[in-house]
């Protein structure tokens, strides 16, 4: 067996969807599977060198990463990104099948975007699966929208989707197999040499006895979910607030809407290359929140990676209640928050911190409910599906 992994990211910015991708990769090999992962490059801002990718994305294990010249520029988005992306998996494809001939069967493309996999569909269907019977799977965080995505649901092989909600809705719509899905489910890393609480808090020179509360995540201009986050500091005035992610511009911005909000709690520590470091952050908070909204989310499909993450760290964790993480997430592990209610989310947090014997219990069944979600063991489950592909 041979896996190829195609994305539409450039590798050399680990942010939260590389970073999922990079160590999907790493559990495949960790199983003992040849993995290739190929990417293209983008004009960016900041990059981070090659030579640090694997100790940046914390991966354990070796193996081979092609990145490919584009004209691309980061900024750029829309039909011109995807034509230009498609066109270039194009001559990849058949260069991967030109160099795999003989042994196809057992070579199967994954790709998070099902238009990168487009090349192949058509490949195939001109010169049927006899000659090409290579196998191809999509990874499905949500459920792409648009004919051409649709059609390509109903002729690849088959899926790693983010959790059932998604699954059973592409039984419905469009009539594929449940025996042709695994589900992703969000999973993290083993987290083989864990810090405590206290070690991370020096990590991240937190030293006040003020209650910390934590989000970890991305942040950008306009974002609804940071709203309620700064919503929330300026009713708990009592609480330090610790708003992770963002470049430079971003971390400006939010610091000037709290200078003008005389909101003094929070604080903005932006964005690390190196993303194994936002562990400190994680294992140092007294409550961990993810509070995704409508606005800003497929709050439908997404699963988001944070919260396992945040499960696995012993803290009381604060998020919604969305059909999408049912299958992991529940009210005997979490606190809910009703969503797009920056009142309700203000009550969550408080009594996340304050009710401490509960907080404790749903702390320690969070961490129960993730233990065998890691990588490496949902990755055996993936072996299987690819497996019993036809």
């Amino acid at each position: 067996m041979k896996i190829i992994y195609l994305t539409q990211y450039n590798i050399l910015r680990p942010t939260t969807n590389r970073i999922f991708d990079m160590r999907l990769c790493d559990g495949f090999v960790s199983c003992g599977v040849e993995t290739e992962k190929i990417a293209p490059s983008m004009r960016l801002k900041e990059n981070i060198r090659r030579e640090d990718i694997r100790k940046n994305y914390g991966l354990e294990n070796d193996f081979p990463i092609r990145i490919f010249r584009t004209p691309l520029h980061e900024d750029q988005h829309g039909l011109l990104n995807v034509l230009v992306l498609v066109t270039f998996y194009l001559f990849i494809s058949i260069g991967l099948i030109i160099s795999n001939r003989g042994k196809l069967r057992e070579v199967y493309f994954l790709s998070r975007d099902p238009k990168i996999l487009l090349p192949l569909v058509i490949l195939r269907k001109l010169f049927s699966r006899k000659i090409l019977p290579y196998k191809m799977v999509h990874i499905m965080p949500e459920i792409k929208k648009g004919k051409v995505s649709h059609w390509i649901y109903r002729n690849i092989d088959g899926f790693l989707a983010s959790n059932s909600a998604i699954r059973d809705a592409c039984n419905r719509r469009f009539g594929i197999p449940l025996h042709k899905f695994e589900l992703l489910l969000a999973p993290i890393p083993a987290y083989k040499k864990e810090i405590g609480k206290m070690q991370a808090r020096a990590n991240i020179g937190y030293d006040s006895a003020m209650p910390l509360v934590v989000y970890t995540g991305k942040l950008g201009h306009g974002l609804a979910e940071i709203e309620y986050y700064l919503q929330a500091a300026k009713a708990l005035p009592q609480y330090q607030f610790l708003i992770g992610g963002g470049r430079k511009r971003a971390v400006e911005e939010y610091e000037e809407i709290c200078r003008k909000r005389d909101v003094r709690n929070v604080h903005f520590p932006g964005f690390h290359n190196d993303s194994t470091f936002v562990r400190n952050y994680q294992m140092a908070a007294d409550v961990l929140v993810s509070y995704y909204t409508a606005k800003d989310h497929n709050v439908e499909n997404s699963f988001p990676q944070k919260l396992t993450e945040y499960m696995t760290t012993g803290n009381p964790v604060v998020t919604p209640d969305y059909a999408a993480t049912r299958d992991v997430i529940t009210s005997e592990n979490v606190f809910f928050a009703a969503p797009e209610n920056a009142d309700s989310l203000i009550g969550a947090i408080r009594e996340a911190v304050e009710n401490r014997e509960l907080a404790s219990v749903k702390a320690a069944r969070a961490k129960e409910a993730v233990k065998t979600l890691t990588f490496e063991e949902r990755c055996k489950l993936f072996i299987r599906l690819l497996k019993t592909l036809e």
